[in-house]
């Protein structure tokens, strides 16, 4: 159970964020909780620290990782990966 409702939070975003989050995807300029809700927790054994500055997901379609790198505010940045494999995170505007 969480602590608060996350509709609420959601609704407080962008809508290209909402958009993003929906679709399951990451943007940058996403905020730390922003991707958690859109992906949920990276593996602990990839990303052992949240505060890191990369967050590893594997990719389903792909069985390939995808690093989300975070910036010095803590908003995404960009990406790393298999450009095939970073596609089916990165929301595409």
């Amino acid at each position: 159970m969480v602590p608060t409702d996350p509709r609420v939070a959601l609704g407080s975003w962008s809508p290209e964020v909402q958009k993003a989050v929906y679709a399951a995807k990451v943007v940058p300029g996403m905020t730390r909780p922003q991707v958690l809700m859109a992906l949920s927790y990276p593996s602990r054994n990839d990303t052992k620290d949240l505060n890191a500055s990369s967050w590893r997901y594997w990719t389903t379609q792909e069985d390939e990782p995808v690093d989300i790198l975070f910036g010095a505010d803590g908003a995404v940045s960009g990406f790393s990966g298999k450009p095939s494999a970073v596609r089916t995170v990165e929301f595409r505007r």
